[in-house]
């Protein structure tokens, strides 16, 4: 509710700078605009929330979490801007206050799948393997039925049976994510490079490898395996090309 005039230019210095927001080149006169809404109305959520995604776009991740800590806990937007936080921390590489903000939000919400989800994979960047694998379990225990929004998860945790040496786990959990991800090659690539290093199902392996960089052919770690595969078939030659690709 505008019940003031220093409210209402904040609002109209917020809609002039959405207008450059959208338009080329128009980024830091949009900064300018919301930073003075912000300013004369610091409880203005919306232009707060925009600030910050302005601030994210330019990679000054510690400046947008400043905006979103502003949210009021009583507010609608508070959710996404902890999680848009916890992002920004992830990004840093600062975990530990990242799980602390994941944590307390689960005391609130203990039965959300993307929180458990993120927590899990926090754990399992920093080598917590068997606390990410115990996490990823719980959020997908939250879902009544497995769906195709499902398989990043099993992906992730069939991903830290592998790291934690369980592999029939880590097979059952990416031959899932396989059959919910509509066969994304990503899955595809890891569970073939997981049977080519363990010596199992090789041909599979290899059809595996070979249809996931038929669609990412452009991606670092497909091409790896691709290296890998060859290698494999005694090719060192076209090994060698494909890991200096």
């Amino acid at each position: 509710i505008i019940d003031s005039p220093q409210k209402g230019l904040a609002e109209a210095l917020f809609n002039i700078g959405t207008i450059f927001r959208v338009s080329n080149g128009g980024s830091e006169f949009a900064q300018i605009y919301i930073s003075a809404s912000s300013f004369l109305n610091p409880d203005y959520e919306i232009s707060q929330i925009a600030l910050a995604n302005i601030l994210e776009e330019n990679g000054l991740y510690k400046e947008a979490n400043r905006h979103y800590a502003q949210i009021n806990k009583d507010s609608g937007s508070y959710f996404i801007a902890q999680l848009k936080m916890i992002e920004n921390l992830n990004t840093l590489q600062d975990y530990k206050t990242a799980e602390k903000l994941l944590r307390n939000l689960l005391k609130e919400y203990p039965e959300n799948t993307q929180l458990l989800n993120n927590l899990a994979d926090i754990e399992r960047e920093t080598n917590q393997t068997e606390e990410a694998i115990k996490l990823y379990k719980q959020a997908l225990a939250t879902q009544k039925q497995p769906d195709v929004n499902s398989w990043p998860i099993y992906y992730a945790l069939g991903a830290s049976y592998y790291k934690n040496n369980q592999l029939k786990q880590a097979e059952e959990a990416l031959n899932k994510a396989l059959e919910l991800s509509n066969r994304n090659p990503n899955v595809l690539n890891y569970l073939g490079y997981m049977y080519l290093m363990s010596d199992k199902n090789t041909d599979a392996a290899v059809q595996m490898i070979l249809e996931a960089y038929k669609q990412y052919y452009y991606e670092g770690h497909i091409i790896d395996s691709m290296g890998w595969v060859h290698f494999r078939l005694g090719k060192y030659n076209d090994a060698i090309t494909y890991l200096e690709e």
